[in-house]
């Protein structure tokens, strides 16, 4: 056992696999995400990772966290980086964004963000979500806790 070994996450350490239209509320899709979070890499840092293959409303409904967070939309070919064949609907503080290349979206802590339609995918992608914040639950995604979308606003009611 080496000195560094807690440095390499694997599958056994805590990386698990969830629906991700449980997750997001979306359009039924029957593909799976692995998710590594609840502290597994720091105290303030999580992830997502998966393959989008087929258009859906990846998720419905706007919604908030509070903490910042990263969606990428990028090339699953990793040899050509501007091999990307998608139209994605991406709605951020209440702007409408369309983009059909590799894309970033960096989203504020607490400004709302979706819907999120993927349109049109002409081949496979890789989505990654990079989230500062060990734990993803939170009450400003209506899908998680309805209960709570109607009373937890940001401090100053930002929106």
């Amino acid at each position: 056992m080496g000195k560094y070994d807690w440095c390499f996450i694997q599958k056994k350490d805590g990386i698990y696999e969830m629906d991700h239209s449980v997750f997001h509320g979306g359009g039924g899709e029957d593909r799976k995400i692995l998710f590594a979070c609840g502290g597994l890499l720091g105290p303030g840092f999580g992830m997502g990772y998966g393959v989008i293959d087929k258009p859906h409303m990846m998720r419905q409904l706007p919604g908030f966290l509070d903490f910042e967070h990263i969606m990428c939309f990028l090339s699953a070919n990793l040899y050509d980086l501007e091999d990307f064949d998608a139209d994605i609907e991406f709605t951020v503080g209440g702007e409408k964004h369309v983009f059909s290349e590799p894309t970033i979206v960096r989203v504020p802590a607490f400004v709302e963000d979706g819907p999120v339609n993927i349109k049109r995918v002409g081949k496979p992608f890789n989505f990654t979500h990079l989230f500062f914040s060990a734990s993803f639950h939170n009450p400003g995604w209506p899908n998680i806790r309805p209960d709570l979308r109607k009373t937890f606003r940001p401090p100053g009611g930002v929106f």
